[in-house]
């Protein structure tokens, strides 16, 4: 494993280890919001530019890594499901989707992931004002990644005002030293 290897823009796995060992919850919470905002924010940040499909399939994406890092799950490849289950239940940013996620999971998630398409009657938009309508099937992914970009920073704020022995910081950094471990296994 490369000490050097970045996990961001600005941070190493040596950068890491230190505000590990320094239990540095501030410096670890704004390097995965830097991480999160490069990998999966920053590209559709401008508004001019309306790509709801790779918008609505990176957000999918996002969903799933948040959840992991929530669970301190290695990976998701056998609890998609249950991630997108556990995320909706949980975000206030989400509620209109409530009981709903496994219809957003099967036709969107899963359609465009596995299909590079959605499923199921459903279409994406980018220019509708509502965020989702189940009557005619169309969600927006503007809004959507809108939305989890505010998940996202709840998160972030989540972890700056918890205890560094909590549940939800052992959760995130056994998920931080996953992604670290992968890079001594290549």
């Amino acid at each position: 494993m490369s000490a050097e290897t970045k996990l961001s823009s600005s941070t190493t796995i040596s950068d890491y280890q230190k505000m590990l060992s320094q239990k540095d919850s501030i410096g670890i919470a704004d390097f995965l919001l830097e991480r999160f905002n490069e990998r999966y924010l920053i590209p559709f940040s401008d508004k001019n530019i309306n790509h709801g499909f790779s918008m609505m399939t990176v957000s999918c994406l996002m969903v799933e890594v948040l959840e992991s890092f929530r669970q301190s799950w290695e990976n998701s490849n056998s609890r998609s499901a249950l991630a997108f289950c556990y995320f909706i239940s949980r975000s206030d940013h989400f509620s209109e989707l409530s009981g709903k996620h496994q219809e957003i999971y099967k036709n969107i998630r899963c359609g465009l992931l596995h299909q590079g398409e959605t499923t199921g009657g459903w279409t994406i938009t980018t220019t509708k004002s509502e965020f989702v309508d189940f009557e005619r099937k169309i969600i927006n992914a503007q809004i959507f990644i809108e939305r989890l970009a505010l998940e996202m920073k709840s998160y972030i704020q989540e972890l700056k005002s918890s205890e560094w022995n909590s549940e939800l910081w052992q959760n995130t950094n056994a998920k931080i030293k996953y992604i670290c471990k992968q890079f001594n296994e290549s």
